[in-house]
């Protein structure tokens, strides 16, 4: 969810930048000073051609997710400081990369279809104690199920695995990237 909001705002952005160079700039008409002869016949001021630029689109973006910029070093403290925002819930960061990954056979509420995709919801493989057979069903593919080990990085797997396994009445500790990795 995070990269495709990312990615539209940066073709949006793009598309202003190319709309903006791609217009020509259309010099006003000089209007001629009026004389004060008498001779001078009254001549019609022709009117200056306006020049439209389509406003550029603003897109707002929340950074969620950005790298420490070199003149910022991270630091280790035990809680949050008050710039520093809380780490976020690594189940709420799974929840995008379900919906895109696996809600298509899954369902989006873990239901499956019966006989094709197994229901997450309520399963106890998803639930068990021990989350490896289920990280590396994630990780190698199972049966019909494509592998995502070449797809997604160990934290998206790790918040994907987290989000199952604690959403739609699931209740099992969350997994880390950590073990994702060691998993691997």
């Amino acid at each position: 969810m995070i990269r495709k909001v990312c990615f539209c705002a940066l073709t949006l952005m793009m598309l202003g930048l190319i709309l903006a160079a791609c217009t020509p700039e259309v010099a006003p008409t000089p209007t001629p000073e009026p004389t004060a002869t008498a001779t001078a016949a009254p001549t019609a001021t022709p009117e200056p051609t306006p020049t439209t630029v389509p406003p550029t689109p603003t897109v707002e973006a929340t950074p969620t997710e950005l790298p420490p910029t070199p003149t910022e070093a991270p630091t280790a403290t035990a809680e949050p400081s008050p710039t520093q925002p809380p780490e976020e819930d690594p189940a709420a960061l799974g929840e995008p990369i379900y919906a895109d990954n696996c809600a298509v056979c899954h369902g989006q509420a873990g239901q499956g279809v019966p006989g094709a995709y197994p229901a997450l919801a309520g399963s106890t493989f998803v639930t068990a104690e021990d989350p490896v057979p289920l990280t590396q069903v994630l990780l190698d593919g199972r049966r019909g199920m494509p592998s995502f080990g070449n797809r997604l990085s160990d934290a998206e797997i790790a918040a994907v695995i987290s989000y199952i396994r604690t959403t739609w009445g699931n209740d099992a500790s969350i997994v880390t990237a950590e073990q994702v990795g060691a998993a691997r």
